[in-house]
């Protein structure tokens, strides 16, 4: 038995995989979207769908339809609104501009001819002119900010408009996907596969080599061991000399516990710690010291930041002196000598147009923009990265780990499994999540607790949310991501994926069957076989009999009625056809034909085959199987050649004639032929008065009151007339001589006729 004798199958909600082995979950969102019109989401192999922003999930749980926020009152436009497909925009009226909020309208002071010309409108890219103000646009692989009018690089792998399955790498104007070390790009730029360094012939080991997901691992036959100093070459057991010992790193683990030397202040901390590192053969005592740096918040600054600032009129202050640094317009140590916002003028009586109830020049009214705002009216927020009054200062947050920069103070708010004032740290063993706030739960058997998630990162052989549980069956490895290489009966190790072979299988992986002629455990048994070619099922030691044969040792014949290879087809012969235990072709029986033996004989044949013709006469049947004739009535004799004998007739001729008066009977019937001058169904009757003849059909010619006789039509006249229809009347005697010896008669005497 070979692996071309087999085919693999797998459970419900699993698929076979291309080597036609091992199985994978459907994922039901890959065909089709799983029927979802936009986000599918495979829960437990089911597919769940959702719907973009702006969007509602359908009563059919698979379309999307969308939202219409202006209808809603929900986008709270101060003048128009225009629903989108997904979103919605406000739009204001000739003489306003939109606002940062992307909803509130302000008041355009002056007329502008053609918004572009001057400096292309303010825009990045593509500038259009309105009667709102230039409508700014940008190139593909691009998104307009907030400002409407910059334009930044549209970061595809953070949007999650990628298709990358494993890495994405953002470029101005678009992206490209990459792979981890042992993956290969798939032609569709997107998904990566494996490669399998054992077929590739780069792996380098020195005997045996195993493919994983993403790598490979080289191990050794029996009676050698594999290198540590390059995990590919094969030592063998019995050599004495040793590998040289490698240096290897000083690894510090941070010691739970520990006490702050002083309470920790907002983003940052000191402190010291001693911790010990372990080797084998002696202790290494080292010292690791932590530095830190205090951020104040806004309004405060000093030691430990609890000093107060007093600065007034959006005035900022210097984090370590208090001193305060004044907008534009306004003076003073406290920046006291200004008008409130909103207000401007000599005596602060004029109304300023600023947004977000910003400051305006004292004397001119023109606003000044607290830190994070810019803009005419100072109704847009800072781009992205920017910070501070005029938008002056360059974030300084490492933007891989960061998710916002405040754009007044620039403070950084950190991605989930990082922390620093930059969001340069991860977060220490046993925090996760944003700013490392979140505690991680205990992981069981070594597993680890990941900065970003807080989900337990288990160890080879180990799964689920808290490293509780082992390997699922054909699996192995860290996450038990690795599939094992044994048959899929075999027992594999979840931490190793060694294969314990089940009966009927050997070889490192479980996938050889013994021979031909063994069986059982490590194939120890022998097949002992009858009408075969010798070989028996590798597992329980059954024969694989000839066609036609069946039994533990192909000792029997198939049972009546089935034929084949095991016995397994059914026999179709019909009407005690003989059914051929090999082939299952049918021997008929006399009198019957066909491949099924279902059609009798045609015909005029009989007997065997239908080989032989009957001999049957006069309408006789022939009996498909022997050739016997059945007679018609009226006939006789092993042909059927004779009619009934006189006075007989009907079926078999049983049946006696009742004729009378001298009448023939029909053979077949048993009707009565009247003779001359009969009828009736017997012919027991004469024909009636002036009737002669066959069947009476004849009429008598006589006169004068002679009788007709009823066979023969001949008169007899009443006396005083002859003649042969009595119409002659008698005179004196005549006399009657013979002429001659034809009878013919001579009159003599006196005749007279009637008058």
């Amino acid at each position: 038995m070979s692996e071309d004798h087999y085919r693999c199958q797998c459970h419900t909600r699993y698929q076979l995989k291309r080597d036609g082995k091992h199985c994978e979950k459907i994922d039901p969102c890959a065909s089709g979207n799983g029927g979802c019109l936009q986000i599918c989401r495979n829960e437990s192999g089911l597919a769940e769908c959702e719907c973009y922003s702006g969007y509602r999930l359908s009563a059919d749980g698979k379309s999307c339809a969308d939202v219409d926020e202006c209808a809603e009152g929900t986008a709270k436009c101060t003048h128009h609104c225009v629903n989108t497909l997904g979103s919605f925009a406000c739009v204001c009226n000739p003489g306003f501009e939109l606002g940062a909020d992307g909803r509130q309208c302000y008041r355009i002071e002056m007329e502008i001819v053609n918004s572009c010309e001057d400096d292309n409108g303010g825009c990045l890219h593509h500038c259009e002119h309105s009667t709102n103000g230039p409508l700014c646009s940008c190139n593909q692989g691009y998104r307009l900010d907030l400002d409407g009018k910059t334009c930044t690089d549209l970061d595809e792998c953070v949007t999650g408009d990628a298709c990358c399955s494993q890495f994405c790498i953002n470029y101005i104007g678009g992206y490209e996907c990459s792979c981890k070390a042992g993956f290969r790009l798939h032609p569709d730029g997107c998904e990566c596969d494996d490669v399998d360094e054992c077929l590739s012939d780069t792996d380098g080991c020195d005997q045996y080599c195993i493919n994983s997901l993403g790598s490979y691992e080289c191990t050794c036959e029996e009676g050698y061991r594999l290198s540590s100093a390059n995990g590919q070459s094969c030592i063998s057991l019995d050599d004495d000399e040793l590998e040289e010992e490698e240096e290897e790193e000083l690894e510090i683990a941070r010691i739970p516990g520990f006490r702050f030397r002083r309470p920790p202040q907002l983003l940052h901390f000191s402190t010291s710690l001693d911790s010990f590192y372990d080797e084998e053969e002696e202790e290494i005592r080292g010292e690791l010291t932590v530095a830190h740096q205090v951020a104040c918040s806004m309004g405060t600054y000093g030691k430990d930041c609890s000093s107060l600032c007093k600065c007034q009129n959006g005035g900022s202050c210097d984090p370590v002196t208090g001193w305060c640094r004044c907008p534009p317009g306004i003076n003073g140590k406290f920046c006291e000598d200004g008008c409130p916002k909103g207000r401007f003028g000599k005596h602060c009586n004029k109304k300023c147009n600023c947004a977000n109830n910003g400051y305006c020049h004292r004397l001119y009214g023109a606003c000044l923009c607290d830190p994070g705002l810019y803009g005419r009216f100072c109704h847009l927020t800072c781009p992205k990265w920017v910070f501070g009054a005029g938008c002056s200062e360059e974030c300084l947050c490492l933007k891989e780990n960061t998710l916002v920069c405040d754009p007044r103070n620039g403070t950084c708010t950190c991605r989930p499994g990082y922390e620093g004032s930059k969001c340069q740290r991860d977060c220490p063993a046993g925090s996760w999540g944003v700013n490392c706030h979140s505690v991680c739960e205990p992981c069981e058997n070594g597993g680890l607790c990941h900065p970003v998630t807080g989900m337990c990162e288990c160890p080879s052989g180990y799964t689920g949310k808290y490293c509780n549980a082992s390997c699922p069956a054909g699996y192995h490895g860290k996450e038990c991501l690795l599939q094992c290489s044994c048959h899929t009966d075999a027992q594999c190790n979840p931490v190793t994926g060694e294969c314990t072979c089940p009966p009927g299988w050997i070889g490192r992986d479980c996938k050889q069957p013994c021979d031909s002629g063994s069986w059982g455990q490590l194939c120890g048994n022998s097949c002992d076989c009858r009408n075969s070619d010798g070989s028996c099922n590798p597992v329980t030691g059954v024969c694989f009999c000839e066609a036609g044969y069946t039994g533990k040792r192909c000792e029997q014949r198939c049972p009546k009625g089935t034929f084949g290879l095991s016995c397994k087809h059914s026999c179709q012969c019909k009407n005690g056809a003989i059914c051929d235990h090999l082939s299952g072709a049918c021997t008929c029986t006399d009198g019957w034909m066909g491949t099924f033996c279902e059609k009798a004989c045609p015909d005029g044949f009989f007997g065997l085959d239908c080989h032989q013709v009957c001999d049957c006469k006069n309408g006789a049947v022939c009996n498909h199987i022997d050739g016997t004739c059945q007679c018609l009535p009226g006939w006789i004799g092993p042909s059927c050649e004779q009619a009934c004998h006189i006075n007989t007739y009907g079926q078999g001729c049983r049946q006696r004639c009742n004729c009378k008066n001298a009448a023939l009977c029909d053979h077949i019937t048993g009707a009565c032929i009247c003779t001359a001058g009969w009828r009736g169904p017997v012919c027991q009757e004469e024909c009636e008065a002036g009737k002669y003849g066959e069947r009476c059909q004849q009429s008598c010619s006589f006169s004068n009151g002679g009788i007709c006789d009823h066979r023969s039509g001949k008169c007899t006249c009443r006396p005083g007339w002859i003649g042969d229809h009595c119409d002659t009347r008698m005179g004196t005697p005549v006399f009657l001589f013979p002429l001659s010896s034809l009878s013919k008669w001579f009159l003599w005497g006196e005749v007279r006729r009637a008058v």
